[in-house]
């Protein structure tokens, strides 16, 4: 998707911001212009019969992972951070598609999820309360879902970036106002069904971790949550230099 903005094939996309961060330090000309979450709200699960209380517990099981996955492609300064053997965990790379239905049929013992959409569903598939270590309670914390745009796109049409990030603003706004509502207007427009149970905590779960700093329009983003995750990621290595911030990010299309 950065890639398609990027060669103007696609004017938006949204995404966790921590990869618009690799993607404008690898030079590709997108920025993010709305920050829907400062912290990401992943975490690792495992049925109620696999130990896992911790980082230190991933040693020793099969983890699956995806290309472009969020969790993944930060396993290893979330390993750094909590001294975990990277080498003792087997990482099994398998499609996104793919990923459920073999921790579901224990193909796997631990799969990262989103707590806010994915682990919900495959709760309510599974019929269990699974065991979930949340990232963000052992120092992983990283910008979560966002808006990202192409920089020739804002450039030329900026009255359309901002008409997008008000609409999304007050959507926003008014799921936050009443989820339960929300979750039925969801339901109404999902392509495939869902539970209406899963969907208000889908909706529940997404509202709690939304930013909307005082004072400021839903989406704004502070710098010292951009400085904080681009040390995050030149310390472990996953950029080699951090640019000046308005490479990055700006706040200027938000009203």
């Amino acid at each position: 998707m950065l890639k398609a903005l990027a060669a103007g094939n696609e004017k938006f996309g949204y995404g966790p911001a921590v990869a618009a961060a690799r993607a404008v330090s690898q030079g590709l000309p997108i920025k993010v212009v709305a920050l829907y979450q400062t912290s990401a709200p992943m975490a690792v699960i495992a049925f109620p019969d696999t130990p896992l209380q911790g980082p230190k517990d991933l040693e020793g099981k099969r983890l699956a992972i995806s290309v472009g996955e969020t969790f993944g492609d930060m396993i290893h300064p979330f390993t750094r951070i909590n001294n975990v053997d990277l080498g003792k965990i087997q990482l099994i790379q398998m499609d996104a598609s793919a990923r459920t239905t073999q921790f579901l049929t224990r193909k796997v013992d631990v799969m990262s999820v989103y707590l806010s959409n994915e682990l919900p569903q495959i709760e309510r598939r599974a019929g269990v309360k699974f065991n979930v270590v949340k990232v963000t309670d052992f120092g992983l914390k990283v910008l979560g879902s966002s808006m990202y745009v192409s920089n020739a796109f804002a450039e030329q049409k900026p009255d359309t970036v901002k008409k997008l990030l008000l609409a999304t603003a007050k959507g926003y706004r008014d799921a936050m106002a009443n989820p339960r509502d929300a979750a039925k207007i969801m339901a109404r427009h999902m392509a495939v069904p869902e539970q209406p149970d899963v969907l208000e905590q889908q909706v529940e779960a997404t509202v709690v971790t939304t930013n909307a700093p005082p004072g400021q329009p839903i989406g704004w983003q502070a710098e010292a949550d951009w400085r904080a995750n681009l040390e995050l990621l030149k310390e472990t290595g996953d950029i080699v230099e951090v640019k000046p911030l308005n490479s990055y990010f700006s706040n200027t299309y938000l009203q």
